[in-house]
Order: structure tokens, then C-alpha cells, then sequence
């Protein structure tokens, strides 16, 4: 199994090959099972250990974040929420957040994260 999604990775990353992007995007929803555990792929070991991982990935991730003294408001698989109260305008907000999100993303443990900024929120 490790093989075959190192090769869609390979195969989407050097040749842009939009069949590997979407294996590669789904493949955990087909380890789970998808919405009836009827898929050939489903196995509750191997949906353990890749869930497993997956916290560990997220918990290094906030660890490297505090490092970087981020203050986290909420934190999920999904979405993180970060508080930028010491930024007093929105253009040294966005620049905040770009320099982390450049930071995290360079480190090859988190190269494979898809980060987007997507709200600002002036209270």
C-alpha cells in the first residue's frame, strides 16, 4: 500500500497526472470504507494505523506552529484558527500568515499539506 501511494505521488507531483491527485485524495475515505464499509479496500487495522498517523502528523504540526508562537484559537483536522490580535491591519495579517505558512510548508514532514488562508475576520 505504501508503494502504490508513493507512486501517485510521484506520478502527480512529476507528471501532473490528475488520476493520481484524485487517488491520492480519496484514499483515505476508501481505507474507512466510504459511507457503507462496502469497499475492497476497507480494513479497520489499516484505517487505525493511518488514523494514528494522521494525529501524529496534526500534533507535530501544532507543536511547529506554537514554536512559532502562534496563538491557536481551535485546531482540526480541517481547519485551524489562529488569532492575529498583535497585527493591527489586514496587510500585516495576510503577511503574518504567509511567512507561516511558507515556514510550515518548507519543512519536508509537511511539504504534502494543502494550507490555505482563506478568511479574515477584523474585530
Amino acid at each position: 500500500m505504501k508503494a502504490l501511494v508513493t507512486k501517485w505521488l510521484h506520478e502527480f507531483r512529476q507528471l501532473n497526472d490528475v488520476h493520481a491527485h484524485s487517488l491520492l485524495s480519496h484514499c483515505y475515505r476508501y481505507l474507512c470504507g466510504g459511507s457503507g464499509n462496502n469497499t475492497l479496500l476497507s480494513d479497520p487495522t489499516l484505517h487505525r494505523i493511518i488514523y494514528g498517523l494522521m494525529i501524529k502528523l496534526f500534533k507535530t504540526l501544532i507543536v511547529e506552529l506554537k514554536k512559532l508562537n502562534v496563538n491557536i484559537v481551535y485546531a482540526s483536522f480541517s481547519k485551524i484558527i489562529i488569532s492575529t490580535t498583535n497585527k493591527y491591519d489586514i496587510p500585516s495579517a495576510e503577511e503574518y500568515i504567509s511567512f507561516i505558512i511558507d515556514t510550515i510548508l518548507n519543512k519536508d514532514l509537511f511539504q504534502n499539506l494543502e494550507v490555505t488562508f482563506v478568511l479574515y475576520k477584523y474585530i
